[in-house]
Order: structure tokens, then C-alpha cells, then sequence
């Protein structure tokens, strides 16, 4: 996992956005939104990454190795 890209991507998303607005989208607390942006935990669960994924499919590319084509439809 790139993790570090994948924050920054998350970042990128809600500064045209809300954490608010990306917390509703995708099915979690604001304050899930938050700890992930500033650190406060390693990552997020699994289910949590998937949520993002669901909401904002683009985030998948931090997940999937560049060799292989993103063949999955959400």
C-alpha cells in the first residue's frame, strides 16, 4: 500500500469537499475522516479503506500494482 499517496489523494478530496461531505458519501464518521488525514491512525481498517473506495473509486489506484489493469467495477 502507498499509504502516504493515498492521504494526500483522500486530502485532495476533501478540499474540493467537506470531511463531511466525504464521511456521508462514503458511509463513515467525520471524525474517522479526520484521524486518517492528520495521522491519529495507522491506515484505517479495511472495511474503512473500502468505503473510500466504493465513494471515491480513483482512491483504488493506491491498492492495486500498476501492472496489473483495474478491472473492477464498483
Amino acid at each position: 500500500m502507498h499509504g502516504q499517496g493515498f492521504i494526500e489523494a483522500l486530502q485532495g478530496i476533501v478540499d474540493q469537499a467537506t470531511q463531511a461531505a466525504v464521511a456521508e458519501r462514503a458511509g463513515l464518521s467525520q471524525a474517522t475522516i479526520s484521524k486518517l488525514l492528520h495521522g491519529k491512525t495507522q491506515g484505517g481498517h479495511t472495511a474503512t479503506v473500502l468505503k473510500l473506495i466504493a465513494a471515491y473509486p480513483e482512491l483504488g489506484r493506491f491498492f492495486v500494482p500498476v501492472n496489473i489493469p483495474n478491472v473492477i467495477d464498483m
